[in-house]
């Protein structure tokens, strides 16, 4: 099984299963702001106590490669990006990615949003 085999099976199965979601980069330094469509695969939300009266919600987001690889949003996906679901902004936190054989298949997006 090759690396790029996993790639493929994991772009495969985010068309498959994935919800439709936008990856967003804030205007920065070069004052534009990116948006890329992608597939997402969410988990559970988990609120978290009140900090100020705010309830925290934590959650995990999966999202492949593909996307991003043929695109030309400015990767990596870095903290302080955010990602756009059912109408929801989750501001992303941390970025894990599965990249077997040193071929990027997929990315895990630790998000908060305030509610």
């Amino acid at each position: 099984m090759t690396s790029t085999y996993v790639a493929d099976r994991v772009t495969y199965a985010m068309r498959k299963v994935g919800q439709d979601a936008v990856l967003v980069r804030l205007p920065g330094t070069t004052g534009t702001r990116a948006e890329l469509p992608v597939k997402a695969v969410p988990d559970f939300e988990v609120p978290s106590g009140p900090t100020g009266g705010v309830v925290q919600v934590h959650r995990e987001i999966r999202i492949g490669n593909a996307e991003i690889a043929a695109s030309n949003w400015p990767a990596p996906i870095k903290r302080g990006d955010l990602i756009i679901m059912g109408g929801v902004s989750y501001a992303i936190q941390g970025v894990e990615t599965a990249a077997p054989g040193g071929v990027h298949a997929e990315h895990y997006l630790q998000v908060m949003r305030m509610g």
